[in-house]
């Protein structure tokens, strides 16, 4: 494998285990309109002092009522618009010059798994086609170390769990991590994004399901997806207790993306971001994690 610079010689991404659609699907959002933007490098946007002002200028451009602007990094903003769907403000701010893309802040949703207290022993209705990991041989190889540091980028963590307390980076006596869930309702936990990645649940209410922010979602538990992930990627192995990691030596760095039914692409985008060690406009660069104690 070939080296890289930085925060990537300690960094493995895993969004919910792997980024295909296979553990997310994309669902059709129904608040206000959401855009994510890109101005090209030259733009006369950029050099704005401030987001409303650049809410200001795109919105007599567009002539759609701009009401926020949030800088994602990477001269990525994320725009909201009342009164017109998220594809066609998309559609109007992409034919602006000064912008290089313009794509919907889509939701993405875990998909639908059933609660039943062994599915997850059922690999065989979990496959979409033969395959085998072959763990079991990887470990007479390696068991992992603890110089690889695995972004989890899913509904966040428990940090007390058992099987990951010890294995989560380290920040003084709590779990280094953060939460981008930026809505405070899919949040749930009171605040939207902070440094805490705990899993505070994902539960829907049916109450929750016909409101205006879950309508749609189903009534459900929470899934405590995130931990569940965490633990396949690196639980403590080899102790005689719980489940094994595919990494026993790996360290967890939580980044909670995922809330309440879903998540957004803009919340997703700045957690890759901050895992990768790259700008996010507004929160600290990971410099180098410090090892959990065992």
């Amino acid at each position: 494998m070939k080296s890289v610079s930085g925060w990537g010689r300690w960094l493995v991404w895993s969004l919910g285990l792997v980024v295909s659609s296979s553990v997310w699907a994309a669902g059709v959002q129904t608040d206000r309109a959401r855009v994510i933007v890109k101005y090209r490098s030259d733009s006369s946007v950029l050099v704005q002092g401030s987001e409303s002002a650049r809410a200001r200028i795109m919105s007599a451009r567009s002539g759609a009522a701009i009401a926020m602007s949030r800088a994602l990094g990477g001269r990525m903003y994320l725009l909201k618009a009342d009164g017109l769907s998220s594809a066609a403000l998309a559609e109007k701010l992409a034919a602006q010059s000064d912008v290089e893309y313009a794509v919907p802040d889509g939701r993405k949703y875990l998909r639908a798994v059933p609660n039943d207290s062994l599915y997850a022993q059922q690999w065989y209705l979990q496959a979409s086609q033969p395959a085998s990991i072959n763990a079991e041989g990887a470990w007479n190889l390696s068991t992992g170390s603890d110089s690889v540091v695995v972004a989890v980028l899913d509904t966040g963590v428990r940090p007390d769990h058992p099987d990951l307390a010890s294995k989560f980076v380290s920040a003084g006596s709590g779990v280094y991590g953060y939460d981008f869930v930026t809505d405070v309702a899919v949040a749930n936990d009171g605040d939207g994004r902070d440094a805490d990645p705990s899993d505070p649940g994902d539960f829907i209410t049916a109450a929750d399901a016909v409101g205006e922010t879950f309508n749609g979602c189903k009534v459900s538990g929470s899934s405590w997806h995130g931990t569940v992930v965490s633990g396949i990627v690196g639980a403590a192995s080899n102790n005689s207790a719980g489940v094994a990691g595919v990494s026993w030596g790996a360290r967890i760095l939580p980044v909670r993306v995922l809330g309440k039914c879903f998540g957004y692409d803009s919340d997703i985008l700045a957690g890759m971001r901050w895992a990768a060690g790259l700008a996010v406009d507004g929160y600290l660069r990971i410099l180098h994690p410090r090892r959990s104690s065992t």
